[in-house]
C-alpha cells in the first residue's frame, strides 16, 4: 500500500522541476541526479552558504539568489516562466521564502511538490502536492476519504503489519541529523557575506545554533541518567494515574501557522490553568520536551512557578529524555498542539486531545469536547478507525525512507524509468552522429 503515494506519480512525470530548499543533508542533490537520470532537467535555486554546500557536485542549473528577499516573487515569477518549470519542489511549506514561491507557482499553474518529516515515525517521509499538514489537501476532507477508502478488514490488519514491520529499526540517528546540520550552519556563516540579504526562517544567530546543536548530544545523556529512575516510577507508581503533555521545538512552524499559541510557554501555561480547575485531584501531569528543543530552552523555573500559582504540588513531572513511547503507553491520554506524536498515541491506544490545527484531529480518533471536559471523560480510541486511517494517511502522503542517511533515501524515482532512459541514450550514442552530452540529454528528453 504504501507504495501507491499518487504525489509519488505525478513528481515523476515532471520533465523540468525547479528544487528550492529541501531538508538538511543531501537528499535535494540526490534527487537532482535522481531527476537527471530519468531524463527531466532540474534546476535548483540556493538561498545561502548551507544550500551551496549541500548542492557541491550539481554544476548545471544551479542558480543562488542574492538579491534582497522582498524581490524574490518576482524573481521566481521570471524565472518560472523563462525555464518553462512545470513543477516547485521544496521541503516545508511555511518557509516564508517558499509561502512566496507557492503563491506565485499556483498563480501560474505551476505544480507544488511539498516534502515534510513523516506524518509516520520513524523511518517515512512526507510528500503531498500543494501543502502539508494543516495545508495538506486531505484537511478538512478526510473523513469524507476514509469513508471512500473501502477494504477489507483482513487488508486493513495486513497492511497495518506491514508498515509496523518496516519501523523496526530506526534509519537515521539524531547524530545523522546533528552532523549534517552543523556542516549547514557553519557553510552558511562563512558565506553570509556573498547572501547578505539571506534571512533564515530559524531565528537565532548560526554559531550559536552549531553550539546548542553540539550541545543536545552531551545534554541528552546528561538527562538520560539523570531521570532514569522516572521510567520505573512511571510504569509502577503512574501507570493511568497521568496525562501526558508533548511539547513541540520552540520554533515549530505548526505552532507559529497552526495554532493559537506563540509559543511552547503560552501552552503550558493553558494546559496547567485547565489541569488545576478541571482535572481529578489523585492524577498527575507529566510534561515532555521535545529532544529538539532541549539544547535550547529549559521550562524548569517557569513550571515551578505555575505549580505554586495553580496549587499543583506534587503532581506534576518535567522531563526531557525518558521513552516516548513508554511514556505514552502508561498515560491516561495525551495531550499536544499538532505533533505527529499524537499519531504515535493513538498507535498505543492512547485517547488525544489536540489544541492547534491538525490533519488527524477528526471524530473518531482524537477527542473533540475540548480540554475542560477531557481530563475526566471516558477516552478510547476506535483502533479499526485508526488503522484505516493510517493505512491511508500512508497511501496517500508516506514514503518509506529518511533524509538524514543516504543508505536509506526515500524510493522517488522509478528505478525502471531510469533504466529506459539509459537504455535509450545509449542508442543514441550506438548511432555515433558525434553529439555533443548535452545534445544527447536533449534528444532522450524530446523522447521522453
Amino acid at each position: 500500500m504504501y507504495k501507491n503515494n499518487s504525489s509519488v506519480e505525478l513528481i515523476r512525470k515532471l520533465k523540468r522541476p525547479l528544487l528550492l530548499q529541501g531538508p538538511i543533508g543531501g537528499f535535494f542533490r540526490h534527487l537532482i541526479r535522481e531527476f537527471k537520470e530519468a531524463g527531466a532537467v532540474p534546476f535548483k535555486i540556493n538561498f545561502n552558504g548551507g544550500d551551496e554546500y549541500y548542492t557541491r557536485g550539481i554544476t548545471e542549473n544551479v542558480f543562488s539568489y542574492l538579491e534582497p528577499m522582498m524581490g524574490f516573487g518576482s524573481y521566481v515569477k521570471e524565472f518560472l516562466s523563462k525555464n518553462r518549470i512545470d513543477g516547485i519542489i521544496l521541503f516545508g511549506d511555511c518557509r516564508p521564502l517558499h509561502k512566496v514561491a507557492i503563491e506565485v507557482a499556483k498563480a501560474n499553474n505551476v505544480a507544488v511538490f511539498v516534502f515534510e518529516e513523516g506524518y509516520i515515525r520513524p523511518n517515512f517521509i512526507t510528500l503531498e502536492v500543494d501543502g502539508v499538514n494543516a495545508n495538506s489537501p486531505l484537511m478538512g476532507n478526510i473523513e469524507e476519504e476514509l469513508k471512500e477508502f473501502k477494504v477489507s478488514k483482513a487488508y486493513n490488519d495486513e497492511e497495518f503489519q506491514h508498515t509496523k514491520d518496516i519501523q523496526v529499526e530506526h534509519f537515521h540517528s539524531m547524530a545523522d541529523m546533528t552532523i549534517r546540520a552543523m556542516k549547514y550552519w557553519f557553510h552558511m556563516e562563512i558565506k553570509k557575506e556573498r547572501f547578505k540579504y539571506y534571512e533564515h526562517h530559524k531565528d537565532g544567530d548560526i554559531f550559536r545554533s552549531m553550539y546548542y546543536w553540539g550541545k543536545s548530544y552531551f545534554k541528552k545523556k546528561f538527562y538520560k541518567n539523570k531521570e532514569s529512575w522516572i521510567e520505573e516510577y512511571v510504569q509502577k507508581e503512574l501507570h493511568k494515574k497521568y496525562f501526558l503533555v508533548a511539547l513541540q521545538v520552540y520554533n515549530d512552524s505548526q505552532i507559529k501557522d497552526h495554532s493559537k499559541f506563540r509559543n511552547n510557554k503560552r501552552f503550558i501555561y493553558d494546559i496547567m490553568k485547565s489541569f488545576a480547575k478541571n482535572g481529578n485531584t489523585e492524577d498527575f501531569l507529566i510534561i515532555k520536551q521535545h529532544p529538539l528543543d532541549v539544547p535550547y530552552h529549559n521550562y524548569s523555573k517557569f513550571i515551578k512557578h505555575l505549580i505554586k500559582s495553580f496549587k499543583l504540588e506534587n503532581r506534576v513531572l518535567y522531563v526531557h529524555d525518558l521513552h516516548l513511547p513508554t511514556l505514552i503507553k502508561h498515560s491516561k491520554g495525551l495531550i499536544t498542539i499538532n505533533s505527529t506524536t499524537g499519531l504515535s498515541s493513538l498507535y498505543h491506544k492512547i485517547p488525544v486531545i489536540t489544541m492547534g490545527r491538525a490533519l488527524y484531529n477528526i471524530k473518531g480518533l482524537c477527542f473533540q469536547y475540548g480540554l475542560e471536559k477531557f481530563w475526566t471523560a471516558k477516552l478510547s480510541v476506535n483502533y479499526n478507525t485508526f488503522k484505516k486511517f493510517r493505512n491511508l494517511l500512508i497511501t496517500k502522503t508516506q514514503i518509506v525512507g529518511t533524509f538524514y542517511n543516504d543508505k536509506h533515501y526515500p524510493e522517488i524515482i522509478n528505478p525502471e524509468q531510469k533504466k529506459l532512459i539509459a537504455n535509450r541514450a545509449s542508442d543514441i550514442i550506438k548511432q555515433d552522429r558525434n553529439l555533443t552530452i548535452k545534445e544527447v540529454q536533449e534528444e532522450v528528453f524530446l523522447k521522453n
